[in-house]
């Protein structure tokens, strides 16, 4: 049994279709141990004078993760919410378009040993 030192990294890019001022929180949890790993804050639009509202946005989290044994199995997902202080009057939500946006939408969770 090898227990050893992992570093969790989440970076994230995407838009919402809301045109509102929002906060998103994201959250790394690991399924396995039943424990959050650790999570971060987005704004999920940015409002100036001059463009009005724009609904892209990005982040990055990294959280060492330890305990872990090598050649076991574990299972982590990412858990998203979001609040909503002034909105549109349109359901928000939010969009990984991937497909169709490869070089500015993504998520990305990645464990390093």
């Amino acid at each position: 049994m090898f227990l050893r030192n992992f570093v969790t990294l989440l970076t994230e890019s995407r838009q919402s279709t809301d045109t509102a001022m929002s906060l998103a929180v994201f959250a790394v949890y690991n399924n396995t141990s039943t424990s959050y790993v650790g999570g971060t804050l987005a704004n999920m639009q940015t409002f100036d004078d001059f463009f009005g509202f724009f609904p892209g946005w990005s982040l990055s989290f990294t959280k060492h993760l330890t305990g872990l044994t090598v050649g076991n199995t574990y299972s982590l997902k990412v858990q998203a919410a979001f609040d909503v202080s002034v909105t549109s009057g349109f359901s928000p939500t939010l969009d990984v378009s991937a497909s169709t946006f490869p070089i500015t939408h993504h998520l990305t969770l990645s464990v390093i040993q």
